[in-house]
């Protein structure tokens, strides 16, 4: 079982994302990420994702994908540091991560696309594909 290690499961969601969770897990491991570090990073998210819900509005399935995110934020690190959250992005897009569909996908690659502090910006290839309601989610995460 995936262990957040002390940022509870939304009701109901647990069973659903395991196995995305574990296939994030796997994906890193697979490309020498520091998992500690990661899990730490998905933990956090969540933790401060729930303690601003009144603030963001968004839903379970949104905390869901920024876990993944934060799982897989440096994965890039496979390939060096320079540039490492364009090649997670990239990383992330080319994988199959049982649960998602494409569209969470390319949410979960933009939020660890941006996780260095850069804005993102509407003409950035990435957002450039996204809708608006995705690239909104996107900034809030």
């Amino acid at each position: 079982m995936w262990d957040l290690r002390g940022a509870p499961a939304p009701a109901g969601r647990w069973g659903e994302m395991e196995e995305t969770f574990a296939a994030c897990i796997a994906l890193g491991r697979s490309l020498g990420f520091e998992e500690e570090h990661s899990r730490q990073d998905a933990r956090l998210a969540a933790l401060l994702f729930d303690q601003t819900s009144g603030l963001h509005g968004l839903d379970d399935g949104c905390r869901d994908l920024l876990i993944c995110a934060g799982l897989l934020h440096d994965i890039g690190y496979a390939e060096g540091y320079e540039g490492h959250h364009k090649t997670a992005y990239r990383y992330i897009l080319k994988s199959r991560l049982p649960g998602l569909s494409e569209r969470e996908k390319r949410i979960v690659a933009n939020v660890a696309r941006y996780h260095r502090g850069a804005r993102p910006k509407a003409t950035h290839e990435g957002l450039a594909g996204l809708e608006p309601e995705e690239r909104e989610i996107v900034e809030i995460l």
